[in-house]
């Protein structure tokens, strides 16, 4: 009660508190923890050095998956790692990829690293289309024609994830 009320006798705004509490530190030569970054700021580029083990592969993906008017296909990444997978009856522990490169997501997915060992997982880590390297049209794939951005929509990458997994089944012995 006492520092709200010593807040609001000084009329000090919500924002000139937090100002005060970042620079105060500073001039008094304390150093604050390392500024944390969410992967929304590293979207652009892989990390340079990763903590975890996977291997980088692609899927020929499907472009239209509804229309039926294009046989388009687009190579999709994805990252794989069975390192603690039990082929005899593990489960997959599917990322599907937000918008941005997917290594950037799997660094920052340290929950299913984390506990896949204790459940014997394969980890599979899908780039969403349009993001990344998965680029449907290339470097067209950023233009505003309708042609080419027309496909970039949820339920596009959800069947592209769908796609992806039944690939998976399909190839990987184990994972049936």
């Amino acid at each position: 009660y006492s520092l709200i009320h010593f807040y609001k006798r000084l009329k000090m705004t919500q924002h000139t508190v937090m100002a005060l509490l970042l620079t105060v530190p500073m001039v008094l030569g304390v150093r604050l923890p390392h500024r944390l970054r969410t992967s929304a700021e590293r979207l652009h580029t892989p990390p340079a050095n990763s903590i975890y083990n996977y291997t980088t592969l692609w899927y020929n993906q499907t472009v239209d998956h509804f229309g039926f008017t294009t046989p388009a296909k687009f190579p999709q990444k994805y990252l794989y790692n069975a390192e603690w997978w039990d082929k005899q009856g593990g489960p997959i522990f599917f990322y599907a990829g937000n918008e941005g490169v997917i290594e950037a997501f799997a660094e920052n997915s340290g929950f299913m690293w984390d506990i896949a060992p204790e459940f014997k997982a394969l980890l599979l880590f899908a780039e969403h289309r349009y993001y990344g390297e998965s680029l449907p049209f290339g470097n067209e794939s950023c233009s505003k024609d309708p042609l080419k951005v027309g496909y970039l929509s949820s339920s596009q990458a959800l069947a592209d994830y769908a796609e992806l997994l039944t690939h998976i089944k399909a190839t990987v012995p184990g994972s049936e």
